[in-house]
């Protein structure tokens, strides 16, 4: 009978080893990418609800104005938040939309430093998944059609 040193064992377990390490890695990479991946589709999704209540409700921003509230455009997003909540309208998303975000709207009427009325409407989106949000305001005139958006962050 030969003598074995159990090399060919050792050597095995070093391989599976690293096997082990590398598909642990891989696992940890992939799980990663799935999370961004949700994420990004999250916001995607938010984006979309806000754009769409935004859209709603410059075609007919009389039927949803109220008097201008006291915010500025340097205004946090958290107050637009919680003006949103409080006194902004909340929308019917579309069909493809309505079962992954919920949108509200905030019209006010507002005079420029002309004194020409405007609309000032404020839009929110948010995800029913992982609450990405996002606001967008935009600012339209009444006789011109002047327009002017952001994202307020």
């Amino acid at each position: 009978m030969r003598h074995q040193s159990g090399l060919a064992l050792l050597s095995m377990v070093g391989v599976m080893l690293a096997v082990s390490l590398l598909v642990g890695a891989s696992v940890q990479q992939s799980l990663l990418s799935l999370r961004l991946a949700a994420n990004s589709s999250d916001q995607q999704v938010a984006m979309a609800a806000a754009d769409y209540a935004l859209r709603q409700a410059e075609a007919a921003p009389v039927s949803l104005a109220v008097e201008a509230l006291a915010l500025s455009l340097t205004t946090t997003p958290a107050v637009w938040r919680a003006a949103l909540m409080q006194e902004g309208a909340a929308l019917s998303l579309p069909v493809g939309l309505a079962d992954r975000a919920s949108a509200r709207v905030l019209v006010e009427e507002i005079a420029n430093s002309e004194g020409v009325l405007m609309y000032r409407i404020t839009a929110f989106g948010r995800s029913t998944s992982k609450n990405a949000e996002r606001i967008l305001q935009v600012h339209r005139g009444v006789g011109d059609n002047s327009r002017s958006w952001r994202q307020v962050r």
